[in-house]
């Protein structure tokens, strides 16, 4: 499904799916279930809602998850090679974190160079608007980055607007979207999966937008 390169992972918002798209794509690489799926490896520079200290470390945590997919011990080394930044209250970072804009760039080229010969997913926190610092959001760093993104939205009420919005931004901002990977677990929405997936193509095409819909069911099926 991907190639050997990296890819920013993007969200609509928090909770739509990142870390769960991003733990599988990496496990059934990992696994080797698929041909489709090339070695892969995932970091998540900035996450909030983490416990790490002497005492304890977060087992059940977005950072455990991948680094479990991956095939790597939970540990604090592990932890400090994935991610950056990170926080126990689950809060946007810039309310709980210092954090240099330059240093995180810096810290996603180094995995990028460290990781070029494999499927690298740089999975970011909340929403593409979500606030790094007072300066700078993940849309930001996407910009920066300059390299292919996916895009995560959740099929809840709501979402078609939360997604056309994110990926007008997006667009805006002349960043290669390269797919766009629907969460099947719909929120009690009453519309389906396909009619959300036919919704945002019916806009996409209208406005020249070229990319391609997966449910994120048939991507774990392929294995």
């Amino acid at each position: 499904m991907l190639a050997i390169k990296p890819y920013l992972v993007l969200g609509i918002g928090t909770d739509v799916g990142k870390t769960f798209f991003t733990a599988n794509y990496c496990n059934n690489s990992a696994e080797g279930f698929a041909k489709s799926f090339a070695e892969s490896f995932a970091i998540k520079p900035v996450a909030t809602g983490f416990v790490c200290n002497e005492n304890f470390l977060d087992e059940n945590s977005d950072l455990a998850l991948l680094l479990t997919a991956t095939k790597q011990q939970i540990n604090q080394q592990n932890i400090d090679n994935i991610c950056l930044y990170h926080h126990p209250t689950p809060i946007a970072p810039h309310l709980v974190l210092n954090i240099d804009f330059a240093n995180l760039v810096n810290f996603c080229q180094k995995k990028i160079q460290q990781y070029q010969n494999k499927t690298l997913l740089i999975e970011t926190a909340g929403g593409v608007f979500t606030p790094i610092n007072n300066q700078k959001h993940f849309l930001d760093l996407a910009e920066t980055l300059q390299i292919e993104c996916l895009l995560i939205a959740n099929n809840y009420l709501g979402a078609i607007n939360h997604t056309l919005a994110t990926i007008e931004a997006i667009k805006n901002r002349n960043i290669y979207l390269q797919k766009i990977i629907i969460n099947n677990h719909q929120n009690n929405n009453p519309a389906t999966v396909q009619q959300f997936i036919d919704t945002l193509h019916c806009f996409s095409q209208n406005r020249g937008w070229q990319f391609d819909f997966l449910e994120m069911k048939k991507i774990l099926k392929n294995t």
